[in-house]
């Protein structure tokens, strides 16, 4: 089902561009537009729209260039049905790259957790609304809780469970403690790598020590979890905190 984070004041929606919008979707829109909560959906899964011409690890910008106009047609059916939805659910969307006003429009981002296309639009957004809707001061605590959403989730026999994610709140060190959601339930791990890309065409990975909010990250977490894609993320420090993570976690899926 769709990915419902209601984070640090900003949720990210996540849902099948070619499902269009899903009644249990809506229910969560209509429970953020009662909280008064921003947030932007991620339109993923465009490289299953038909005629897509394939591309990695790149902007929505650079993948939207290279199709094909059949794929823009077939693109433009599937993406005005979904404004459609929202509007009629109350709520003006656009294409991120086509807003002026984010505190009056909902932002969409079309993206594509498997080829990588569009993630690092999604964290730009995310940041931006951030610094409009949040006091920086939130924003920018050092000891802000460590929250992220989970896009996507790699499993490597040699290397072990990679997690794409965006961070955006707080901060992840290396051996950071972090509880997230598999699919047997909430689960306790460990850091043992950060990654970030070094380009904006995010092919050149570079290890760090610690990253900071709002940030595209990679994470090597040190057990083999079955993560569910779309779930929360959240740094925890003692068993008080763990717990409030799982009842979280618990809560939202």
């Amino acid at each position: 089902g769709p990915g419902e984070v209601a984070l640090a004041d900003i949720a990210i929606l996540v849902i099948d561009m070619n499902e269009g919008i899903m009644p249990q979707t809506l229910e969560s829109v209509n429970t953020l537009k009662k909280f008064r909560t921003p947030f932007i959906i991620v339109a993923n899964k465009i490289d299953l729209v038909p005629y897509a011409i394939e591309a990695k690890n790149t902007t929505f910008g650079e993948f939207i260039k290279i199709q094909r106009q059949e794929y823009l047609d077939e693109f433009d059916k599937r993406f005005y049905k979904l404004v459609g939805q929202l509007y009629d659910a109350g709520f003006p969307a656009d294409r991120y790259d086509r807003i002026t006003d984010f505190s009056k429009t909902v932002a969409i981002v079309p993206a594509s957790a498997k080829s990588k296309v569009g993630i690092l639009d999604a964290t730009f957004v995310i940041t931006g609304l951030a610094q409009r809707f949040l006091e920086s001061e939130i924003t920018l605590k050092e000891d802000a809780q460590a929250r992220g959403t989970i896009i996507e989730v790699k499993k490597e026999e040699s290397i072990g469970t990679m997690l794409d994610l965006v961070l955006y709140q707080g901060r992840f060190n290396r051996t950071c403690r972090i509880a997230l959601n598999t699919r047997t339930g909430p689960a306790v791990t460990r850091i043992k790598a950060i990654f970030v890309n070094r380009s904006s065409r995010g092919k050149d990975l570079e290890e760090k020590e610690k990253i900071a909010a709002a940030a595209a990250v990679r994470l090597l977490i040190t057990d083999k979890l079955d993560v569910i894609p779309g779930s929360p993320i959240i740094g925890v420090k003692g068993d008080s905190e763990i717990e409030v993570a799982f009842a979280e976690i618990i809560a939202e899926s």
